[in-house]
C-alpha cells in the first residue's frame, strides 16, 4: 500500500483552510482563544486567501462577494465525463467578472 501523502496548505478545501488559519491545534493564533465570540469576530474581520480565491464574510455571516455561477453547458453528447474538460463546454454567464460567453438559445432538443 503506498504511503499517504501529507496534506499541504494549498490543496486543502477552502473551509478547512479557513478554520485552520483561525484555529490551529485548538487555539487561534490571532485571538489565542477557543471562545466562539472571539473567533467569530476574527473571522468576520479577516480576508482569507484560499485556492478558491479570497474569502471574506459580511456583517450577517454571508460571503461578502457571492460565488454563485450561472453556467450554460454546450455541445454535450453522451455520457463521457472528459468532454467537460474541453474549452467551451461550460460557459460562464454570470457574474460579469467571470463571464466567458453569451447565452445561446433557443435550446436544441436532446438527441439520443
Amino acid at each position: 500500500m503506498p504511503a499517504k501523502r501529507a496534506s499541504t496548505r494549498s490543496d486543502l478545501h477552502p473551509a478547512v483552510r479557513l478554520f485552520r488559519s483561525a484555529n490551529p491545534r485548538g487555539r487561534d493564533q490571532a485571538t489565542n482563544s477557543i471562545d466562539d465570540g472571539k473567533l467569530a469576530d476574527y473571522i468576520g474581520k479577516t480576508t482569507f486567501q484560499t485556492v478558491a480565491g479570497d474569502i471574506k464574510f459580511g456583517a450577517r455571516g454571508e460571503w461578502a462577494e457571492p460565488r454563485v455561477l450561472y453556467v450554460q453547458y454546450r455541445g454535450i453528447v453522451g455520457n463521457d465525463v472528459d468532454q467537460f474538460k474541453q474549452a467551451g463546454k461550460q460557459v460562464i454567464l454570470y457574474p460579469p467578472r467571470f463571464k466567458s460567453g453569451e447565452v445561446q438559445g433557443p435550446f436544441q432538443p436532446i438527441v439520443r
